[in-house]
């Protein structure tokens, strides 16, 4: 879908507030992917941030060289180790993909964010212009 596509926020839980959450999957070639996951679109996160163990569930070797080392969900020193793959964006109504991309992603042994891995601002806000509406709920984005 070149034109965009629009989405609502979604609530994790009932006492959850509302937030910008999509549905996506992570894949290397043409056959190894993730199972469905929530992601977190996050304008204050530097970089496309997953848990390790997709890494894992990909098969991943992770180049050692490629470390990004970053301060955020625990508050300490991190270290990211950055790998391409492919990014899938489903319409979170119908379970449609109408974006998938190639992007770095970050994998991290000590990630802990309880919404999800996080979309951030190299990777996902470089591929895409984001407008998010907090007030109605709503966000879209839309290809560069």
């Amino acid at each position: 879908m070149r034109g965009g596509a629009g989405y609502s926020y979604t609530r994790i839980t009932a006492n959850d507030p509302p937030r910008p959450l999509l549905k996506a999957h992570l894949r290397v070639g043409i056959s190894t992917t993730t199972e469905d996951v929530l992601c977190l679109v996050d304008s204050g996160a530097d970089r496309n941030i997953f848990p390790m163990d997709f890494a894992a569930r990909l098969n991943l070797t992770l180049d050692t060289k490629r470390v990004w080392p970053f301060y955020g969900t625990t508050g300490r020193l991190q270290r990211g180790y950055l790998h391409s793959v492919n990014l899938a964006i489903y319409d979170n109504e119908d379970a449609k993909v109408l974006f998938d991309f190639s992007t770095e992603v970050a994998f991290c042994e000590d990630f802990k964010f309880t919404l999800g891995p996080l979309l951030g601002q190299t990777g996902f806000f470089s591929h895409f212009k984001v407008f998010i509406d907090q007030r109605n709920g709503s966000f879209r984005i839309k290809e560069h």
